[in-house]
């Protein structure tokens, strides 16, 4: 499995036949939920402030700070009346020297909200800054990256038929511990094992002093151990071209266990055979003479 974790759920049994993508057992899932939901959460955060941005300006903004401009334009308006009115005045001593710096501050002042409120009018109305913008599209993306980064975990607690075929074991129950990454080399060790069964391929071991004698697409018959009437023939596939170490034993006798062998791979139809995965097969190859023959 993908995911390291106790077994919640299985779905099949052996024997069972499915299709590609037929969930398989599960592990449990519920961090992995709480770490999608996390992530769909700061998404949609991320979401709303782009849209909030790229929406700018909201009509209902606009009126108060209008309304502001034209406050300010007023007091603008009275002040420099009044500072006027100071300016022109004929008698020089009915006002002080500091009620005229007063009133003439005070006009500076108006001057400079008026501009403000302007200049912040005309800003609402631009709308968002465009670097503000790349930046929160950055963050969407971020956000959603993530939250794929989630539901591919969390779709990964679940494992599938890589392929249409038949479960041939099944060896975990729920409550199990599944390890994350299979370091096992043997069946026996899998949690599950599943594989294809139409066609049915046969893996046959020829030892390696008469490997010379095989070649590509030889005639084949197999007969089952226990019944030699039943037999068939088999369909050549390839020659594996890499000699390995015997590690199939028939039982015999006279078997050599220290040996290395060449493999070849045939395939045939099962149909109403009664062949099993894995049972063992005594196949007859044709082959080029051997020496002194």
């Amino acid at each position: 499995t993908a995911i390291a974790g106790p077994i919640e759920a299985i779905f099949v049994q052996p024997g069972d036949i499915v299709e590609k993508g037929t969930p398989l057992f599960r592990v449990d899932t519920r961090d992995l939920i709480a770490n999608e939901k996390e992530a769909a959460a700061a998404q949609t955060v991320t979401v709303a402030n782009f849209n909030r941005l790229i929406n700018q300006p909201r009509a209902e903004e606009i009126p108060p700070l209008e309304a502001q401009v034209k406050q300010a334009q007023l007091r603008l308006s009275d002040e420099f009346a009044q500072y006027t009115l100071f300016q022109n005045v004929s008698d020089k001593r009915a006002i002080s020297f500091n009620e005229f710096n007063q009133q003439k501050y005070a006009a500076g002042i108006a001057k400079a909200e008026f501009a403000q409120s302007k200049a912040d009018l005309e800003l609402l109305k631009a709308g968002a800054w465009i670097e503000d913008i790349k930046i929160s599209n950055q963050e969407v993306e971020e956000a959603t990256a993530k939250l794929n980064v989630s539901s591919t975990q969390l779709e990964r607690a679940t494992t599938k038929a890589p392929l249409d075929g038949m479960v041939m074991q099944v060896n975990v129950n729920v409550g199990d511990f599944a390890r994350g990454s299979r370091e096992d080399t043997i069946f026996q060790d899998s949690l599950m094992v599943f594989g294809s069964i139409d066609p049915m391929h046969v893996r046959i071991d020829i030892d390696e002093d008469d490997a010379w004698r095989v070649f590509p697409g030889a005639p084949a018959v197999a007969f089952v151990r226990g019944n030699s009437e039943i037999c068939f023939s088999l369909e050549f596939v390839r020659i594996e071209p890499y000699v390995v170490p015997k590690r199939t034993l028939t039982g015999e006798n006279l078997e050599r266990v220290d040996t290395r062998v060449l493999q070849l791979i045939y395939r045939f139809q099962r149909k109403d055979l009664p062949i099993y995965l894995g049972q063992l097969l005594d196949i007859f190859i044709e082959a080029k003479p051997s020496q002194g023959l």
